[in-house]
């Protein structure tokens, strides 16, 4: 956790320091996967008298939605900050003529990191490679719900929140593409490696349960140019 805020506090202060020629504004949709090997094993144990459960959402990949403020603060360095939002869930049910049982676990998670982006190419080329690095925290957001219902009538239902704190590195490559002076088109791809991983206030039913959003990601977006210096 000390390594990633200092890595976002080096990042920022790069900044400050630095003489910044560029601000940038982007937003990328992006669409990811999701290891979370601790819920799906939940989902797994998750098995009440009625043994002939279907698992209709196992975590499935998701779209994704990033928005960055960044600074370029000479012609082939960059650094910001980067939020993300990404959700997932899980859901094993049953349901006939005389009822339904359904268990469900949705997971959501807010991603602040810095980021550097060091580019592979002069500023004058309108296709310009990028390497990145960023790292950060994901605040995550998690709820159970378990619900009986018979006849049309809810005869049991169960509700639990979690919160909690991972902590991430990802690399990525990418690539801007000039669309005019000041707007261009920005791809990428990476991986994201949670480094720790943690749900508060688990239900003791599942004390072992952590979120884990490790996982390919791909991302496509504009950026908006604003010189700083004439």
């Amino acid at each position: 956790m000390k390594r990633i805020l200092l890595l976002i506090s080096f990042c920022l202060a790069t900044v400050a320091a630095g003489k910044a020629q560029e601000l940038t504004l982007e937003y990328n949709l992006g669409y990811g996967t999701f290891r979370m090997s601790d819920l799906k094993d939940v989902m797994a144990e998750v098995n009440p008298p009625l043994t002939y459960l279907k698992l209709t959402d196992n975590f499935p990949a998701h779209f994704t939605h990033q928005a960055k403020v960044g600074y370029a603060f000479n012609p082939t360095h960059q650094a910001g900050i980067a939020l993300d939002l990404m959700n997932t869930v899980g859901n094993k049910g049953v349901a006939d003529y005389s009822g339904s049982y359904d268990f469900t676990l949705r997971t959501k998670g807010i991603r602040l990191g810095g980021y550097y982006r060091f580019f592979m190419t002069s500023k004058a080329n309108r296709i310009r490679p990028y390497g990145q690095l960023t790292a950060g925290v994901v605040f995550n957001n998690g709820k159970m719900s378990e619900e009986l219902r018979i006849g049309g009538l809810s005869v049991g239902d169960d509700h639990f929140s979690m919160k909690g704190l991972n902590t991430f590195v990802e690399p990525a490559i990418g690539c801007q593409i000039r669309l005019w002076e000041g707007l261009a088109l920005n791809i990428n791809a990476g991986y994201e490696l949670d480094l720790t991983k943690k749900f508060n206030e688990t239900p003791k039913r599942f004390p072992d349960m952590h979120p884990d959003w490790s996982g390919f990601r791909v991302q496509g977006g504009l950026i908006y140019y604003l010189p700083l210096h004439k």
